[in-house]
């Protein structure tokens, strides 16, 4: 019998009798394994040694390992079962890539996950974002890639654990717009709430993950502008100025990342000046995010 064929009935059965689960492939024992534990929260002994004996588990393929953790993560209460399921080995028979985990402060990480997994949220997104922290980044995202998971979630999830570092460093409205900008506020939106779940399952000071919120509403209290939309100008104003249309987009894109600094200067005498500017000196449009130390 495959995983896809294994009833419910079935399932129990191999559960509760060695003999019905010494008889199934590797794959299915792996399967009726994880249903125990996301039902149970263990697995019986005797069907768990038994497994340990087969000499056919690496045919498991990596798609099939990872079905197992989608299943778990996509589980009504899979933080009861994150224990038991990395407990038992079977973390890191479905994720080899990702193991060992060598750095000290990384094997407290995945401590962290498996104890407070309960508080990861309902989003299957946030879910296994918040899964992967503790793992190396390039194995994570070779180990999804070979699970055939759809690219853009593998996009957003090596993204945010990426990102995550630098954007809880992130203390002023310049450098949140920003990033808003750069990313778009979908993916700005996912960070956000990754970040506060972050807060809830691992060590992260509070402060740091919610004080985004409050940077946010203090650019829109201030509406400042964060596209080139936001901006009091547009391309029309630059070509209506004598600016070459070619020039236009990143002459608007050069004043929009002047104003995440300058929010004051969203005037449109200002920017028509700055534009004409950046026109004639293209260096210093190249050089304005480079800031100069004395």
């Amino acid at each position: 019998m495959s995983s896809s064929e294994l009833t419910r009935s079935e399932m129990r059965r191999a559960m509760a009798d060695p003999v019905v689960f010494q008889a199934l492939s590797s794959r299915d024992m792996l399967t009726v394994m994880v249903h125990d534990i996301e039902r149970n929260g263990y697995i019986q002994k005797e069907n768990y040694n038994t497994w340990m004996k087969r000499n056919d588990r690496d045919h498991v393929t990596q798609e099939e390992r990872f079905d197992q953790i989608l299943y778990l993560l996509q589980s009504t209460a899979p933080g009861k079962s994150m224990k038991a399921f990395a407990d038992t080995g079977l973390l890191e028979f479905c994720l080899p890539k990702c193991f060992p985990v060598k750095r000290v402060v990384k094997r407290r990480d995945l401590q962290d996950m498996t104890e407070n997994f309960r508080r990861a949220g309902k989003t299957l997104t946030i879910r296994l974002a918040v899964f992967f922290y503790p793992f190396d980044i390039y194995a994570v995202e070779d180990t999804m890639k070979e699970s055939r998971i759809d690219e853009e979630m593998i996009q957003w999830i090596v993204g945010a654990l990426k990102d995550i570092g630098d954007y809880l460093l992130i203390r002023e409205n310049a450098y949140l717009k920003r990033f808003i900008y750069e990313n778009g506020w979908e993916y700005f939106h996912f960070v956000n709430e990754f970040a506060k779940t972050m807060k809830d399952v691992y060590d992260f000071p509070e402060y740091k993950a919610l004080s985004k919120d409050s940077i946010l509403s203090d650019i829109r209290v201030r509406n400042e502008p964060i596209f080139p939309k936001d901006l009091v100008v547009d391309e029309e104003d630059l070509i209506n100025s004598s600016i070459p249309e070619s020039d236009c987009v990143e002459i608007m894109e050069a004043l929009t990342e002047h104003c995440h600094s300058n929010p004051r200067d969203n005037d449109y005498q200002k920017l028509i000046k700055l534009a004409k500017k950046y026109h004639k000196r293209k260096f210093s449009r190249m050089m304005r995010r480079i800031h100069w130390i004395r």
